[in-house]
């Protein structure tokens, strides 16, 4: 994976962070600069453990087939993310596999204390659900010889994306409405789709 590549995947990997900044900022909810960098640190983490994960997973194997495993690792969580962001939204009883998209669509959720702001402790939380398609993907990465700059990528797009967001706010919302959080789940999974497949075919 060459470094245009783990920056595509990085900022992929990182969109939803952009409509959580507009939703909170939409809400009132103030995301001060503790909570980025608390949501960066968890994103650098979690993307960090699962590249190594996927190295040492890529050790096992001979270069040529760890590259083409971690390929089709990236398309199989792309896949599944496309299909998780296409299929009808469930009852308010169900639990939705993606829960970052709670958050989106409801931003209050992740002020637990109703201060009106994001503490460092619901930083830590919000940053794991931001980060639970970037585990998969991240592995992927790894097994394919992956970048070791992706996960510092991430932790920069997770924190310029939240600052992006909140500072659009209420106009990027206006435009993307209530399927906003479908919208970017849609296109992170689409360029994580076509991005493997490119690594794939050539």
């Amino acid at each position: 994976m060459n470094f245009t590549e783990a920056v595509i995947l990085s900022a992929a990997l990182s969109i939803d962070a952009l409509i959580i900044g507009a939703a909170c900022s939409a809400s009132g909810i103030r995301l001060t600069l503790l909570s980025r960098a608390v949501m960066g640190a968890v994103s650098f983490t979690v993307t960090g453990t699962a590249v190594w994960a996927g190295g040492l997973l890529s050790q096992l194997t001979t270069p040529g087939i760890g590259s083409a495993l971690g390929s089709l690792m990236l398309l199989a969580v792309g896949v599944y993310s496309l299909v998780r962001c296409l299929r009808p939204v469930p009852d308010n009883n169900e639990k939705s596999l993606r829960v970052s998209s709670a958050a989106i669509s409801d931003p209050e959720k992740c002020d637990v204390d109703n201060s009106k702001t994001i503490e460092p402790a619901e930083a830590l939380f919000t940053g794991l659900t931001l980060s639970l398609d970037s585990f998969g993907a991240g592995i992927g990465a790894g097994a394919s010889g992956g970048e070791a700059l992706v996960p510092f990528l991430c932790a920069a797009f997770q924190i310029v994306f939240l600052y992006a967001g909140n500072a659009a706010g209420q106009r990027l919302l206006r435009r993307a409405g209530k399927q906003g959080g479908r919208i970017g789940g849609i296109i992170s999974s689409s360029v994580i789709i076509v991005l493997s497949v490119v690594r794939i075919l050539f």
